[in-house]
């Protein structure tokens, strides 16, 4: 008896698992908009940039157009160990940060 109630209780929990989550509101939106997170904070402006072949990770060299700032973006796939993106200043050899100079560029 304890069986056929248990029972009776568990497929009456499976059928309203299935048929309660389509009584909520949905909103659906569409983003068009590929662009990572990481790149639409400031508009950085792309210099160049570079794939390692071996590792499959990608350098793409950027500069902010208000403070002249490079930045190297980093994208590590997923299939990596610690995917997704970083980005980080450049630095000079004295240790100030570099800054771009549109005479210099690669």
């Amino acid at each position: 008896m304890k069986r056929k109630v248990l029972f009776i209780i568990i497929v009456a929990i499976l059928i309203m698992a299935m048929i309660f989550p389509g009584c909520t509101e949905q909103t659906t939106t569409t983003n068009t908009d590929t662009t990572p997170a990481a790149v639409k904070g400031p508009k950085l402006i792309k210099i160049g940039s570079y794939y390692e072949e071996n590792s499959r990770v990608s350098y793409t060299f950027v500069y902010d157009p208000d403070t002249l700032v490079e930045y190297v973006l980093v994208y590590v796939p997923y299939e990596l160990h610690n995917s997704g993106y970083s980005i980080t200043p450049l630095y000079n050899a004295d240790g100030s940060l570099k800054l771009y100079n549109p005479d210099n560029t690669p």
